[in-house]
This record gives C-alpha cells, sequence and structure tokens, in this order.
C-alpha cells in the first residue's frame, strides 16, 4: 500500500509539473509579443518575472482549513483558519538561446538563425522561418555603404552613397540610379574645390649653386668696322655697309 508520504509526494509532484506547464505556456505567450528592441526585450523580460513570481506564489498557497465539527445541538462548528502561504519560488528566467541544428526543439525553445532570435510555439523540427516559430528579434537590413567611384560619367549607373567628382567638387547620391549632374536633386554636393590663398612671403635666398661649364667663345669678333671670324680669321668690312645706310638716311 502506498505510504501517506509517497501519496504526498505524487500529489505535489502532478502540482508541479501542472504549474510549469501552466508557466511555459504564459512564457510562450508573452514572448510572442516581444518583438522590440533588446532594450524592451528586457523589459519585458523583467515584468515576465513578476507575473512568474505571483503565479508560483498562488500556486504554491496552503490549502484551506477544515469545517469545525458540529456542536451536540446541531449546529456547525467555527470555521477553520486559512492555511498560510507557500514560500516564493526562484524568480524566473529568460532561457539562454542556442543556433539552431537539425532535429527536434521543444516548445518554448529559443535559438538563433540566420541573424534571428525565434522561439518555438510546438515541438518542431522544422527551420525558421516557420510557422512553428514565433520571432523574438528579426535581423535588419544591412544599410548601403556606397563606393567611391571617380568622375562622373553619365554613362554610369550609380548606387545610393556612391561619391563622385566633377568641376573640383565631390557629390554623394541620394537614392539609387540618381539623375543627371548636375540638374537632378538626386545629387549632395559634400566637398568642393577653395580658391587660391593669398600669395605667401618671399623666401629666403638659396645657396649659390655649383659653377655652370665654360660657356663657348663666340664666333665672330667686331674690330672698328670689320667682322673677324675667330676660327678662320676671314674679315668682313662693315664700311660700306653704313655708308650706304648713312646715303639713303640723309
Amino acid at each position: 500500500m502506498q505510504s501517506f508520504r509517497e501519496g504526498l509526494a505524487d500529489v505535489l509532484g502532478l502540482e508541479v509539473a501542472q504549474a510549469r506547464a501552466e508557466v511555459q505556456r504564459a512564457l510562450a505567450v508573452v514572448l510572442a509579443e516581444t518583438r522590440a528592441t533588446n532594450a524592451e526585450l528586457r523589459g519585458e523580460v523583467a515584468t515576465l518575472k513578476a507575473e512568474i513570481k505571483t503565479l508560483l506564489a498562488g500556486v504554491r498557497n496552503g490549502e484551506k482549513g477544515e469545517t469545525g465539527a458540529a456542536g451536540k445541538d446541531g449546529a456547525q462548528g467555527e470555521k477553520g483558519n486559512d492555511g498560510r502561504d507557500g514560500a516564493d519560488g526562484a524568480p524566473g528566467r529568460f532561457p539562454i538561446p542556442c543556433r539552431w541544428a537539425s532535429g527536434i526543439h521543444y516548445q518554448s525553445a529559443v535559438v538563433t538563425h540566420d541573424g534571428s532570435t525565434w522561439i518555438a510555439q510546438r515541438d518542431t523540427a522544422q527551420a525558421p522561418p516557420h510557422d512553428d516559430w514565433l520571432p523574438l528579434a528579426v535581423r535588419g537590413n544591412d544599410a548601403p555603404v556606397g563606393e567611391v567611384r571617380g568622375l562622373y560619367d553619365p554613362a554610369v549607373t550609380y548606387r545610393k552613397f556612391d561619391m563622385v567628382s566633377k568641376d573640383g567638387a565631390e557629390f554623394r547620391a541620394k537614392c539609387d540610379n540618381p539623375g543627371p549632374l548636375p540638374g537632378s536633386d538626386d545629387w549632395m554636393q559634400s566637398a568642393r574645390q577653395g580658391k587660391p590663398g593669398k600669395p605667401g612671403p618671399r623666401g629666403e635666398a638659396g645657396a649659390e649653386g655649383k659653377q655652370g661649364p665654360p660657356g663657348k667663345s663666340p664666333r665672330w669678333t667686331a674690330r672698328g668696322f670689320k667682322l673677324i671670324d675667330a676660327t678662320s680669321g676671314d674679315e668682313i668690312d662693315l664700311r660700306p655697309l653704313f655708308e650706304h645706310y648713312h646715303a639713303d638716311a640723309s
């Protein structure tokens, strides 16, 4: 025959199992509604912990006392005192996510897959995204970066944030496939060539340079009205030329 202690353990085990199933269902519902940022997620978890603590406290309340025995005259006795509240349960904890792997994942399991975090609505072997999973945090789209594309070419296709240069200025595309430059509002000027600055002060004289190679001697030298070839010694008399010039001028 089962002892009183064994019977009590079975009853308590059943109560704990039911309470655990109820907590898991509450956890799945609360976590399914959590789609905000990580800061909001932590706030929701804090709220969930408080709800679990309250739920466990309610499950473990003492049972109602028995009704007192009836008196001799048939009247019912006084009502017994209510049982004492049970001790608070351990604080609830958010499940630690694990990387999704092939196999069975049980209800309320939390996994990461392809940059997003998911919680299982039921036992499943399907990979998220799937109807068996609810998203907790979804990966965002990568932001465009843009490239340095050099001089603007109207025949080239540009994407958002691409940078080009034209007429001494720098422009960035505000969207994919921007219009012509200049003339379109799809471009934003990010830099332009400045005006020349004022001349600086005159620098100090540099050091004297090295002596250059000797120059070539002139081929012709003048002596009076004659030109003399220094190489051959030939002479050209210029007197008649000058006399003719003066005669024409007078």
